[in-house]
Protein backbone atom coordinates (compact mmCIF):
# COMPACT_ATOMS: atom_id res chain seq x y z
CA UNK A 1 0.00 0.00 0.00
CA UNK A 2 2.62 2.34 1.01
CA UNK A 3 4.14 2.20 -3.17
CA UNK A 4 0.30 3.25 -4.23
CA UNK A 5 0.24 6.12 -1.71
CA UNK A 6 3.86 7.06 -2.97
CA UNK A 7 3.32 6.85 -6.16
CA UNK A 8 -0.29 9.06 -5.51
CA UNK A 9 1.62 11.70 -3.86
CA UNK A 10 4.11 11.77 -6.97
CA UNK A 11 1.58 11.30 -9.83
CA UNK A 12 -0.53 14.31 -8.74
CA UNK A 13 2.27 16.53 -7.05
CA UNK A 14 -0.08 16.18 -3.50
CA UNK A 15 2.34 16.93 -1.01
CA UNK A 16 5.21 19.28 -1.95
CA UNK A 17 8.86 18.91 -0.36
CA UNK A 18 9.19 20.96 3.42
CA UNK A 19 5.00 20.46 3.38
CA UNK A 20 3.14 20.69 7.05
CA UNK A 21 0.43 17.94 6.30
CA UNK A 22 -2.52 17.86 9.05
CA UNK A 23 -3.91 14.66 8.96
CA UNK A 24 -7.95 14.69 9.67
CA UNK A 25 -7.67 12.01 11.91
CA UNK A 26 -11.34 10.18 13.23
CA UNK A 27 -9.78 7.28 14.93
CA UNK A 28 -11.04 4.54 12.35
CA UNK A 29 -8.82 2.30 9.98
CA UNK A 30 -8.75 4.59 7.08
CA UNK A 31 -7.47 8.02 8.61
CA UNK A 32 -5.09 5.87 10.98
CA UNK A 33 -4.13 3.81 7.92
CA UNK A 34 -2.99 7.72 6.25
CA UNK A 35 -1.40 8.79 9.12
CA UNK A 36 0.87 5.85 9.51
CA UNK A 37 1.71 5.84 6.03
CA UNK A 38 2.60 9.64 6.15
CA UNK A 39 4.63 9.32 8.81
CA UNK A 40 6.66 6.63 7.18
CA UNK A 41 7.24 8.32 4.30
CA UNK A 42 8.03 11.35 6.57
CA UNK A 43 11.75 11.72 5.86
CA UNK A 44 11.88 10.59 2.16
CA UNK A 45 9.19 13.64 1.01
CA UNK A 46 10.81 16.08 4.09
CA UNK A 47 6.85 16.60 5.68
CA UNK A 48 5.75 18.03 8.96
CA UNK A 49 2.99 15.92 10.22
CA UNK A 50 0.00 16.59 12.59
CA UNK A 51 -3.40 15.38 13.31
CA UNK A 52 -6.89 17.20 13.77
CA UNK A 53 -9.47 15.52 14.99
CA UNK A 54 -13.64 16.40 15.32
CA UNK A 55 -16.04 15.53 18.27
CA UNK A 56 -18.82 15.49 16.27
CA UNK A 57 -21.45 15.10 19.63
CA UNK A 58 -23.68 12.32 17.81
CA UNK A 59 -22.48 9.58 19.41
CA UNK A 60 -22.58 10.08 22.88
CA UNK A 61 -20.12 7.87 25.02
CA UNK A 62 -18.52 6.23 21.62
CA UNK A 63 -17.59 9.54 20.58
CA UNK A 64 -16.06 10.19 23.26
CA UNK A 65 -14.07 7.51 23.24
CA UNK A 66 -12.87 7.71 20.00
CA UNK A 67 -11.86 11.32 20.62
CA UNK A 68 -9.95 9.52 23.82
CA UNK A 69 -8.25 6.67 21.42
CA UNK A 70 -7.13 9.58 18.97
CA UNK A 71 -5.40 11.42 21.56
CA UNK A 72 -3.45 8.31 23.11
CA UNK A 73 -2.06 7.57 19.63
CA UNK A 74 -1.04 10.89 18.68
CA UNK A 75 0.86 11.35 22.15
CA UNK A 76 2.02 7.37 21.88
CA UNK A 77 3.46 9.13 18.28
CA UNK A 78 4.66 12.10 18.90
CA UNK A 79 2.33 13.80 16.65
CA UNK A 80 0.95 17.13 17.56
CA UNK A 81 -3.14 16.96 17.44
CA UNK A 82 -5.84 19.37 17.53
CA UNK A 83 -9.64 18.96 18.21
CA UNK A 84 -12.81 20.57 18.05
CA UNK A 85 -15.79 19.35 19.97
CA UNK A 86 -19.30 20.72 18.36
CA UNK A 87 -22.89 20.07 18.68
CA UNK A 88 -23.45 18.98 15.12
CA UNK A 89 -27.01 17.64 15.88
CA UNK A 90 -28.52 21.02 17.05
CA UNK A 91 -26.19 23.06 14.52
CA UNK A 92 -28.19 21.10 11.65
CA UNK A 93 -31.20 21.92 13.30
CA UNK A 94 -30.43 25.17 13.22
CA UNK A 95 -28.90 25.76 9.53
CA UNK A 96 -31.48 23.42 8.37
CA UNK A 97 -28.54 21.01 7.02
CA UNK A 98 -29.10 17.44 7.19
CA UNK A 99 -27.22 15.95 9.57
CA UNK A 100 -24.49 14.24 6.82
CA UNK A 101 -24.40 18.02 4.85
CA UNK A 102 -23.22 20.28 8.53
CA UNK A 103 -21.00 17.46 9.77
CA UNK A 104 -19.27 17.59 6.37
CA UNK A 105 -19.39 21.59 6.71
CA UNK A 106 -18.23 21.55 10.41
CA UNK A 107 -15.15 19.32 9.77
CA UNK A 108 -14.14 21.42 6.69
CA UNK A 109 -14.76 24.92 8.06
CA UNK A 110 -12.60 23.61 10.64
CA UNK A 111 -9.77 22.31 8.87
CA UNK A 112 -9.25 25.29 7.08
CA UNK A 113 -9.09 27.50 10.32
CA UNK A 114 -5.72 25.52 11.52
CA UNK A 115 -3.43 27.79 9.41
CA UNK A 116 -2.30 29.00 6.07
CA UNK A 117 -0.12 26.70 4.13
CA UNK A 118 -1.11 23.59 5.73
CA UNK A 119 -2.31 20.96 3.63
CA UNK A 120 -5.03 19.10 5.13
CA UNK A 121 -4.72 15.12 4.20
CA UNK A 122 -8.66 13.28 4.51
CA UNK A 123 -8.20 9.14 4.41
CA UNK A 124 -10.82 9.10 1.55
CA UNK A 125 -10.18 5.85 -0.87
CA UNK A 126 -10.75 3.99 -3.51
CA UNK A 127 -14.52 2.50 -2.07
CA UNK A 128 -15.08 5.85 -1.03
CA UNK A 129 -15.00 7.36 -4.55
CA UNK A 130 -17.21 4.80 -6.26
CA UNK A 131 -19.76 5.23 -3.65
CA UNK A 132 -19.85 8.68 -4.14
CA UNK A 133 -19.57 8.45 -7.99
CA UNK A 134 -23.25 5.96 -7.10
CA UNK A 135 -24.33 8.44 -4.56
CA UNK A 136 -23.93 11.57 -7.32
CA UNK A 137 -25.67 9.48 -9.51
CA UNK A 138 -28.74 8.78 -7.72
CA UNK A 139 -29.50 12.60 -7.45
CA UNK A 140 -29.10 13.04 -10.90
CA UNK A 141 -25.71 14.84 -11.16
CA UNK A 142 -24.09 15.75 -14.28
CA UNK A 143 -20.49 14.92 -15.44
CA UNK A 144 -18.69 16.81 -12.79
CA UNK A 145 -20.66 14.84 -10.21
CA UNK A 146 -19.84 11.88 -11.85
CA UNK A 147 -16.46 12.38 -11.74
CA UNK A 148 -17.03 11.85 -7.98
CA UNK A 149 -14.21 12.66 -5.09
CA UNK A 150 -11.12 14.61 -6.92
CA UNK A 151 -7.73 13.17 -5.92
CA UNK A 152 -7.05 17.30 -4.65
CA UNK A 153 -9.24 19.84 -4.08
CA UNK A 154 -7.69 23.56 -3.02
CA UNK A 155 -5.13 22.44 0.25
CA UNK A 156 -7.59 18.84 0.74
CA UNK A 157 -5.57 16.08 -0.31
CA UNK A 158 -6.43 12.38 -0.61
CA UNK A 159 -3.48 10.48 -0.78
CA UNK A 160 -5.16 6.98 -0.24
CA UNK A 161 -7.73 7.45 -3.38
CA UNK A 162 -6.23 4.48 -4.86
CA UNK A 163 -6.17 2.32 -2.31
CA UNK A 164 -9.14 -0.01 -1.59
CA UNK A 165 -10.34 -0.40 1.85
CA UNK A 166 -9.25 -4.12 1.61
CA UNK A 167 -5.66 -2.78 1.45
CA UNK A 168 -6.34 -0.19 3.61
CA UNK A 169 -7.30 -3.62 6.59
CA UNK A 170 -4.43 -5.50 5.42
CA UNK A 171 -2.21 -2.62 6.24
CA UNK A 172 -3.41 -1.84 9.45
CA UNK A 173 -3.16 -5.65 10.30
CA UNK A 174 0.36 -6.09 8.87
CA UNK A 175 1.71 -2.86 10.60
CA UNK A 176 -0.03 -4.31 14.49
CA UNK A 177 -2.00 -0.58 13.84
CA UNK A 178 -4.29 0.11 16.15
CA UNK A 179 -8.19 1.79 15.18
CA UNK A 180 -11.48 2.17 16.66
CA UNK A 181 -14.88 1.59 14.36
CA UNK A 182 -17.65 3.76 14.31
CA UNK A 183 -21.24 1.15 15.14
CA UNK A 184 -23.15 3.91 12.62
CA UNK A 185 -21.48 3.04 9.90
CA UNK A 186 -23.00 -0.46 10.00
CA UNK A 187 -26.73 1.23 9.69
CA UNK A 188 -28.45 1.44 6.86
CA UNK A 189 -30.79 4.94 7.73
CA UNK A 190 -27.75 6.84 6.10
CA UNK A 191 -27.82 7.21 2.22
CA UNK A 192 -24.30 6.50 2.09
CA UNK A 193 -24.50 3.12 4.36
CA UNK A 194 -27.58 2.25 2.39
CA UNK A 195 -25.17 2.37 -0.88
CA UNK A 196 -22.10 0.82 0.83
CA UNK A 197 -23.93 -2.24 2.34
CA UNK A 198 -26.64 -2.23 -1.15
CA UNK A 199 -25.90 -1.45 -4.26
CA UNK A 200 -22.12 -1.95 -3.82
CA UNK A 201 -23.20 -5.89 -2.94
CA UNK A 202 -24.93 -5.99 -5.76
CA UNK A 203 -23.12 -4.63 -7.95
CA UNK A 204 -19.77 -6.54 -7.13
CA UNK A 205 -21.96 -9.98 -7.56
CA UNK A 206 -21.53 -9.10 -11.11
CA UNK A 207 -18.25 -7.75 -11.00
CA UNK A 208 -16.52 -8.62 -7.97
CA UNK A 209 -13.79 -6.36 -9.12
CA UNK A 210 -16.42 -3.21 -9.12
CA UNK A 211 -14.77 -0.47 -7.25
CA UNK A 212 -11.74 -0.74 -9.82
CA UNK A 213 -13.83 -0.62 -13.02
CA UNK A 214 -15.51 2.40 -11.19
CA UNK A 215 -12.45 3.95 -11.08
CA UNK A 216 -11.09 3.60 -14.61
CA UNK A 217 -14.86 5.27 -15.31
CA UNK A 218 -14.51 8.01 -13.09
CA UNK A 219 -10.93 8.81 -14.17
CA UNK A 220 -12.20 8.87 -18.22
CA UNK A 221 -14.76 11.32 -16.53
CA UNK A 222 -12.40 13.44 -15.55
CA UNK A 223 -10.21 13.77 -18.39
CA UNK A 224 -13.48 14.22 -20.36
CA UNK A 225 -14.39 17.40 -17.64
CA UNK A 226 -11.21 18.68 -17.88
CA UNK A 227 -11.49 19.25 -21.76
CA UNK A 228 -14.59 20.74 -21.88
CA UNK A 229 -13.76 23.24 -18.45
CA UNK A 230 -11.15 24.46 -20.65
CA UNK A 231 -13.09 25.03 -23.70
CA UNK A 232 -15.72 26.74 -21.55
CA UNK A 233 -12.48 28.89 -19.95
CA UNK A 234 -11.99 29.57 -23.61
CA UNK A 235 -15.39 31.03 -24.52
CA UNK A 236 -16.08 33.02 -21.47
CA UNK A 237 -12.97 34.80 -22.62
CA UNK A 238 -14.36 35.36 -26.09
CA UNK A 239 -17.28 36.64 -24.58
CA UNK A 240 -15.86 39.14 -22.35
CA UNK A 241 -16.91 42.31 -22.57
CA UNK A 242 -16.55 46.13 -20.55
CA UNK A 243 -19.80 45.60 -18.58
CA UNK A 244 -20.27 41.76 -18.53
CA UNK A 245 -20.63 39.07 -21.15
CA UNK A 246 -21.92 39.10 -25.05
CA UNK A 247 -25.04 36.61 -24.73
CA UNK A 248 -24.96 35.67 -28.32
CA UNK A 249 -21.31 34.57 -28.27
CA UNK A 250 -21.94 32.10 -24.92
CA UNK A 251 -25.08 31.27 -26.66
CA UNK A 252 -23.45 30.07 -30.08
CA UNK A 253 -21.70 27.21 -28.07
CA UNK A 254 -22.17 24.03 -27.62
CA UNK A 255 -24.85 23.35 -24.87
CA UNK A 256 -22.40 21.43 -22.77
CA UNK A 257 -19.60 24.17 -23.35
CA UNK A 258 -22.25 26.84 -22.59
CA UNK A 259 -23.41 26.04 -19.21
CA UNK A 260 -20.22 25.80 -17.89
CA UNK A 261 -18.87 29.38 -19.28
CA UNK A 262 -22.20 30.49 -17.91
CA UNK A 263 -21.94 28.78 -14.88
CA UNK A 264 -18.37 29.96 -14.60
CA UNK A 265 -19.51 33.18 -14.85
CA UNK A 266 -21.81 33.05 -12.38
CA UNK A 267 -19.21 32.06 -10.20
CA UNK A 268 -16.93 34.77 -11.26
CA UNK A 269 -19.18 37.46 -10.29
CA UNK A 270 -21.11 36.71 -7.41
CA UNK A 271 -19.29 33.58 -5.62
CA UNK A 272 -22.41 31.66 -5.83
CA UNK A 273 -22.53 27.67 -7.35
CA UNK A 274 -26.07 27.40 -9.30
CA UNK A 275 -28.10 23.95 -9.25
CA UNK A 276 -28.90 22.49 -12.56
CA UNK A 277 -32.76 24.07 -13.56
CA UNK A 278 -31.20 27.27 -12.54
CA UNK A 279 -28.65 26.74 -14.84
CA UNK A 280 -30.67 25.92 -17.72
CA UNK A 281 -33.12 28.85 -17.09
CA UNK A 282 -30.72 30.90 -17.18
CA UNK A 283 -28.94 29.58 -20.90
CA UNK A 284 -32.58 30.08 -22.23
CA UNK A 285 -32.83 33.39 -21.52
CA UNK A 286 -29.66 34.13 -23.77
CA UNK A 287 -31.72 34.53 -26.94
CA UNK A 288 -33.93 37.12 -25.46
CA UNK A 289 -33.88 39.27 -22.35
CA UNK A 290 -34.81 38.76 -18.67
CA UNK A 291 -33.57 38.33 -15.19
CA UNK A 292 -32.90 35.51 -12.68
CA UNK A 293 -32.32 35.18 -8.86
CA UNK A 294 -29.47 33.34 -7.70
CA UNK A 295 -28.99 32.29 -3.80
CA UNK A 296 -28.28 35.05 -1.57
CA UNK A 297 -29.94 37.85 -3.11
CA UNK A 298 -27.47 38.84 -6.57
CA UNK A 299 -29.20 38.24 -9.59
CA UNK A 300 -28.12 37.78 -13.25
CA UNK A 301 -29.27 39.39 -16.36
CA UNK A 302 -29.25 39.47 -19.79
CA UNK A 303 -30.26 42.58 -21.03
CA UNK A 304 -29.47 44.41 -24.48
CA UNK A 305 -27.46 41.10 -25.96
CA UNK A 306 -25.42 41.05 -22.67
CA UNK A 307 -25.52 38.49 -19.63
CA UNK A 308 -24.61 40.37 -16.18
CA UNK A 309 -25.49 40.59 -12.81
CA UNK A 310 -26.65 43.83 -11.71
CA UNK A 311 -26.58 44.94 -7.95
CA UNK A 312 -29.84 45.99 -6.26
CA UNK A 313 -29.88 47.73 -3.18
CA UNK A 314 -30.72 46.44 0.28
CA UNK A 315 -34.11 46.78 1.51
CA UNK A 316 -34.81 50.09 4.20
CA UNK A 317 -37.12 51.20 6.53
CA UNK A 318 -37.74 54.14 8.47
CA UNK A 319 -40.67 54.96 10.39
CA UNK A 320 -40.83 58.97 10.32
CA UNK A 321 -42.93 61.29 13.28
CA UNK A 322 -45.07 64.16 11.70
CA UNK A 323 -42.85 66.88 12.54
CA UNK A 324 -40.48 68.70 9.81
CA UNK A 325 -37.71 66.52 9.26
CA UNK A 326 -34.73 65.97 6.59
CA UNK A 327 -32.79 62.26 6.59
CA UNK A 328 -31.10 60.04 4.08
CA UNK A 329 -32.68 57.08 2.04
CA UNK A 330 -30.28 55.17 0.05
CA UNK A 331 -28.02 58.24 -2.50
CA UNK A 332 -31.57 60.21 -1.81
CA UNK A 333 -32.36 63.29 0.63
CA UNK A 334 -35.75 63.30 1.37
CA UNK A 335 -37.58 66.28 3.32
CA UNK A 336 -40.95 65.61 5.07
CA UNK A 337 -42.91 68.71 6.38
CA UNK A 338 -46.68 69.24 7.66
CA UNK A 339 -48.33 72.46 5.56
CA UNK A 340 -51.14 74.69 5.10
CA UNK A 341 -52.34 73.70 1.68
CA UNK A 342 -52.49 78.10 0.77
CA UNK A 343 -48.42 77.77 1.90
CA UNK A 344 -47.02 75.59 -0.73
CA UNK A 345 -44.33 77.54 -2.46
CA UNK A 346 -43.52 76.97 -5.80
CA UNK A 347 -40.27 75.10 -6.41
CA UNK A 348 -37.44 76.43 -7.78
CA UNK A 349 -35.62 74.63 -10.92
CA UNK A 350 -32.36 73.20 -10.26
CA UNK A 351 -29.65 71.02 -11.61
CA UNK A 352 -30.29 68.26 -9.15
CA UNK A 353 -33.47 66.17 -9.46
CA UNK A 354 -36.53 67.21 -7.25
CA UNK A 355 -39.83 65.23 -6.96
CA UNK A 356 -42.67 66.24 -4.91
CA UNK A 357 -45.40 64.25 -3.49
CA UNK A 358 -48.52 66.42 -1.15
CA UNK A 359 -50.56 64.16 0.62
CA UNK A 360 -53.96 64.59 2.42
CA UNK A 361 -52.25 64.87 6.15
CA UNK A 362 -55.82 63.88 7.19
CA UNK A 363 -55.92 60.74 5.60
CA UNK A 364 -53.16 59.30 6.91
CA UNK A 365 -53.81 56.26 9.19
CA UNK A 366 -51.68 55.84 11.95
CA UNK A 367 -47.77 56.09 11.64
CA UNK A 368 -45.60 57.13 8.31
CA UNK A 369 -43.00 54.49 7.39
CA UNK A 370 -40.54 55.40 4.16
CA UNK A 371 -39.21 51.90 3.02
CA UNK A 372 -38.16 49.97 -0.63
CA UNK A 373 -41.08 48.22 -2.37
CA UNK A 374 -41.88 44.89 -0.89
CA UNK A 375 -43.40 41.76 -3.10
CA UNK A 376 -47.12 42.34 -3.99
CA UNK A 377 -46.97 45.90 -3.22
CA UNK A 378 -49.68 47.69 -5.55
CA UNK A 379 -51.06 51.55 -5.61
CA UNK A 380 -53.70 53.13 -7.51
CA UNK A 381 -52.24 56.23 -8.97
CA UNK A 382 -54.41 59.67 -8.53
CA UNK A 383 -56.62 60.12 -11.50
CA UNK A 384 -56.12 56.56 -13.53
CA UNK A 385 -58.94 55.17 -11.80
CA UNK A 386 -56.73 51.98 -11.28
CA UNK A 387 -54.91 49.35 -9.22
CA UNK A 388 -51.59 47.92 -10.34
CA UNK A 389 -48.76 45.90 -8.78
CA UNK A 390 -45.27 48.23 -8.55
CA UNK A 391 -43.64 45.85 -11.07
CA UNK A 392 -46.43 46.65 -13.70
CA UNK A 393 -46.46 49.86 -13.05
CA UNK A 394 -42.15 50.11 -13.50
CA UNK A 395 -42.52 48.11 -16.54
CA UNK A 396 -44.43 50.15 -17.90
CA UNK A 397 -42.56 53.20 -16.96
CA UNK A 398 -39.65 51.49 -18.38
CA UNK A 399 -37.79 51.75 -14.96
CA UNK A 400 -34.46 50.15 -14.87
CA UNK A 401 -34.64 47.09 -12.92
CA UNK A 402 -31.47 47.72 -10.92
CA UNK A 403 -32.95 51.55 -10.12
CA UNK A 404 -36.47 49.72 -8.46
CA UNK A 405 -35.55 48.23 -5.27
CA UNK A 406 -34.04 51.53 -4.47
CA UNK A 407 -37.28 53.97 -4.89
CA UNK A 408 -38.83 55.59 -2.01
CA UNK A 409 -42.15 53.67 -0.66
CA UNK A 410 -44.15 56.00 1.68
CA UNK A 411 -46.60 53.53 3.51
CA UNK A 412 -48.95 54.06 6.71
CA UNK A 413 -51.42 52.18 8.44
CA UNK A 414 -53.72 51.30 5.67
CA UNK A 415 -50.97 50.62 2.66
CA UNK A 416 -49.12 53.21 0.50
CA UNK A 417 -49.44 56.37 0.13
CA UNK A 418 -46.85 57.41 -2.62
CA UNK A 419 -44.11 55.51 -4.71
CA UNK A 420 -41.43 58.08 -6.38
CA UNK A 421 -41.79 58.40 -10.06
CA UNK A 422 -44.89 57.16 -9.78
CA UNK A 423 -46.97 59.31 -7.85
CA UNK A 424 -49.62 59.62 -4.77
CA UNK A 425 -52.20 56.90 -4.36
CA UNK A 426 -55.79 57.81 -5.26
CA UNK A 427 -56.80 57.23 -1.20
CA UNK A 428 -54.45 60.34 0.20
CA UNK A 429 -54.25 62.52 -2.84
CA UNK A 430 -54.99 66.01 -2.12
CA UNK A 431 -58.57 67.62 -3.04
CA UNK A 432 -60.53 70.65 -2.66
CA UNK A 433 -61.25 69.92 0.95
CA UNK A 434 -57.99 69.26 1.91
CA UNK A 435 -56.69 71.23 4.69
CA UNK A 436 -53.61 70.26 5.88
CA UNK A 437 -50.20 68.60 3.73
CA UNK A 438 -47.97 66.41 4.38
CA UNK A 439 -45.34 67.35 2.09
CA UNK A 440 -42.60 65.18 0.93
CA UNK A 441 -39.15 66.34 -1.33
CA UNK A 442 -36.72 64.12 -2.83
CA UNK A 443 -33.38 65.08 -4.09
CA UNK A 444 -31.29 62.91 -5.85
CA UNK A 445 -28.13 63.45 -8.03
CA UNK A 446 -28.27 61.25 -11.15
Amino acid sequence: MICKVRRTVEKYKLLPEGSHVTVALSGGADSMALLYSLLMLRDELKLEISAAHVNHGLRGDDADRDEAFVREQCEKLGVRLEVLRADVGALAKESGESIEECGRRIRYDFFASLGQGRITATAHNLNDRAETFLFNFTRGTGLRGLCSTPVERGNIVRPLIDCSRAEIERFCEENSIEFVTDKTNFETVYARNKIRHGAVECLRQINPSFEESAQRCIDSLNEDEDLLSCLAAELLEKSRVTNGFDASVLDSAHIAVKKRAVAAAIFEKTSQRIDSKTLCDICDVLKTQGKRQISGGSYVRVRKGILDFPVFENGEEIEIPFTDEEFRFGDAIVQISIINKNDIDSLQNSDIEILEYRIDYDKINGSVVFRNRREGDRVSPAGRGCSKTLKKLFNEMSIEPEKRSGLLIVVDGSGILAVERVGVDERCAVTAETEKIMRIIIRRAY
